[in-house]
């Protein structure tokens, strides 16, 4: 799990950079799909690493991590919705940042491929940034 930092300043940014993909909270949590939009986001946020970068006072710790993007359209309209959507996110969060804060790679959809329960055709957008906190 990343810091709260790195998750509430990437969930503020959504709705401004993003406004026509609706951003939803999936995780522990089963949502009513019968009322979810045709098309819409989730997110995963996986902290792999956190190293001393400077010693002193204040010190700066540099978290590393991704942030996984999972966008869902409805099976049966092909992928072309998703990629225009994984476009707009890779576009929108390239050169992203905040205090702190800042993306080093975003990872175009694996193959273009994506996955489909039958309901939900989706596909994932892996963002890699470094956040440094003083401590």
């Amino acid at each position: 799990m990343s810091s709260k930092y790195v998750r509430d300043q990437f969930r503020a940014s959504w709705p401004v950079l993003l406004p026509t993909i609706p951003l939803l909270d999936t995780i522990n949590t089963d949502p009513d799909h019968d009322t979810m939009p045709d098309l819409w986001a989730t997110v995963e946020f996986v902290a792999f690493n956190e190293n001393p970068v400077s010693m002193g006072d204040p010190s700066c710790r540099r978290e590393e991590g991704t942030i996984i993007v999972q966008l869902s359209g409805e099976s049966g309209d092909g992928d072309g919705a998703l990629l225009d959507a994984a476009t707009l996110v890779q576009n929108a969060y390239r050169y992203w940042q905040v205090t702190g804060l800042r993306v080093t790679q975003i990872d175009p959809p694996l193959s273009n491929l994506g996955y489909s329960d039958g309901r939900w055709y989706t596909m994932s957008i892996d963002i890699t940034y470094d956040y440094d906190q003083f401590i």
